[in-house]
């Protein structure tokens, strides 16, 4: 066992982890989901440089202080109040502190190697510290109820950014982060997005949920290959003709539109959803390669433009006839298993009216009666 360099034991109900001191050659141990209060027993595990400790109902992860060649680790889901232990685990470079109490992070100045943070769900959280790490290429601080990320301007090297769940932030800071190439800034209550026209990069962008939103600006973000933008009452999606390099995923769920026209060219999406809107004409659909594989409302297909009415009407067709084949094949199927089984029963009870010594014997019988059915079918 000694030997072993890699161990996944998550959610095994495990509370003791002392036979883990024993595997000093562990590279990388997920213990996450387990209910362990001691963790001792991985001090001298000094070879460990991915550590997974998520959902343990941790307090005291003093432990780890010493444990130099980490690079990974995830502690999400804890109840740790503050991170004094991680400030000599100088090779960190992706550290997630999730679903935690932390109000300050000051000691995270010092592992000028991270390069991936999350702190997602931090309640009251103070970021100001981030202010120095510019070498951060990934910053999640979702529903951490933040109202002005000002101090993060210095995090120029940024490519991706989550801030979801900020109520009525201040996104004006978000202009210094032009290297994004990932932005999540659903549910944060802003109308006014003329900042990302700056964000050239971005390659995806969800704004969901931003009531009142004005998406004019997105259409200058010509290298989107993903887009969501639910529930955000938008009326007109004219603005987004321009986003012909979309290839991956546009959601427009739940909003106020009536004319896709503007997605006739951006035929590289390979999905499409577009639930909840008051849609007449789907005919600018047609053309696009995946058309079928869109999430089209099926309450809105009776106000379908007759074209794509008969396009779907062929392939339906051709369906129907294929799914004919297919129930023709099962009817032959189920009517082989039914004969089967008839054989299987009657060699059964072929069995059992016969004697035999013991239980075992019979067993046999039964095997070798089964056996012969098979090879002489």
């Amino acid at each position: 066992m000694s030997k072993i360099t890699i161990l996944y034991l998550r959610a095994c109900q495990i509370e003791d982890i002392s036979v883990l001191q024993h595997l000093v050659n562990l590279e990388s141990l997920d213990i996450s989901s387990n209910q362990i209060a001691d963790l001792s027993p991985l001090k001298n595990l000094h070879n460990l440089s991915d550590l997974k400790l998520e959902y343990c109902e941790i307090l005291d992860i003093s432990t780890l202080s010493q444990m130099f060649n980490l690079k990974y680790l995830f502690l999400a889901g804890n109840k740790l109040g503050n991170v004094e232990f991680l400030q000599d685990l100088i090779n960190l470079s992706s550290l997630n502190l999730d679903l935690n109490k932390l109000k300050n992070i000051s000691i995270l100045q010092k592992l000028t190697n991270i390069k991936e943070l999350s702190l997602n769900v931090n309640v009251g959280i103070d970021v100001t510290p981030l202010s120095s790490m510019a070498q951060l290429l990934k910053l999640q601080i979702h529903t951490c109820w933040l109202k002005n990320i000002s101090t993060l301007n210095s995090l120029v090297n940024l490519e991706t950014l989550n801030i979801f769940q900020n109520n009525k932030i201040d996104i004006t800071p978000l202009k210094y982060f032009v290297n994004l190439r990932s932005l999540e800034m659903s549910h944060i209550g802003v109308q006014n997005i003329l900042v990302l026209r700056q964000l050239t990069n971005l390659r995806e962008l969800d704004c969901s949920f931003n009531v009142g939103l004005d998406i004019t600006p997105i259409q200058f973000l010509v290298h989107l290959s993903l887009l969501h933008l639910n529930h955000c009452e938008i009326h007109s999606i004219y603005q987004l003709r321009t986003l012909v390099n979309l290839d991956q995923f546009l959601e427009l769920n739940d909003n106020c539109i009536i004319d896709i026209s503007p997605l006739e060219h951006l035929t590289k999406l390979k999905k499409i959803c577009l639930y909840q809107n008051k849609i007449q004409n789907f005919s600018p659909l047609q053309n696009h390669p995946n058309f079928e594989r869109y999430n089209v409302p099926l309450q809105q297909s009776k106000q379908e433009a007759p074209s794509v009415k008969e396009l779907k009407l062929q392939k339906i067709m051709k369906q129907v006839d294929s799914v004919n084949i297919q129930h023709q094949n099962l009817k032959r199927y189920i009517k082989h298993v039914e004969t089967r089984l008839t054989r299987i029963q009657k060699r059964i009870c072929m069995c059992i009216q016969q004697q035999y010594q013991d239980q075992i014997q019979f067993t046999i019988k039964v095997v070798q009666l089964f056996q012969s059915m098979h090879y002489a079918e």
